[in-house]
């Protein structure tokens, strides 16, 4: 009797701490190619690959340009922006998963991102822990700029997330 009690109150602590993450939520659309930015706007994707551990959606993360939030990107997640030439600061928050300190201290481990957008050029930014084996399975994710090849390879698979920021 008493095992079933401790395995439902672990059961209900589990659903209590899973409601309280961040999810992406998603257009519909999965990725089919880069797509070329509007005359005069650069193009910039961002984006978390998958990392093959099951985490339920607890691993997403808020991505910022400028200090504003633009998107929750988790993994599995892509989004595409078109920006005007510009230079603009990127981070994300910390990784929303308990365990990994979650909203504590959001986006102040790693610097911002710097990049000057020109026309008609193609950014891509990646959302993981380290920099050849984008599976590794750690707390210590933030963004990097990531050669367009590679990118579109990892992109392949992933879901395109909603910018719900406004």
């Amino acid at each position: 009797m008493a095992t079933a009690c401790k395995s439902k109150v672990v059961l209900i602590v589990t659903i209590l701490l899973l409601g309280g993450c961040a999810n992406s939520t998603w257009t519909g659309r999965e990725f089919q190619d880069i797509q070329p930015p509007r005359s005069g706007n650069g193009a910039l994707y961002i984006y978390a690959p998958r990392t093959g551990m099951p985490v339920m959606g607890q691993m997403s993360s808020k991505i910022f340009i400028n200090n504003k939030a633009i998107v929750t990107i988790d993994e599995g997640y892509f989004t595409r922006l078109e920006l005007p030439p510009d230079t603009y600061h990127f981070h994300a928050s910390s990784d929303s998963q308990m365990a990994c300190g979650g909203e504590l201290f959001p986006g102040t481990r790693y610097a911002p991102i710097d990049i000057t957008v020109a026309p008609n050029e193609i950014y891509s930014l990646r959302y993981s822990s380290h920099p050849e084996v984008r599976k590794a399975t750690t707390c210590d994710r933030h963004l990097r700029v990531i050669e367009q090849i590679t990118a579109t390879k990892e992109l392949r698979t992933l879901r395109e997330a909603e910018n719900t920021y406004h």
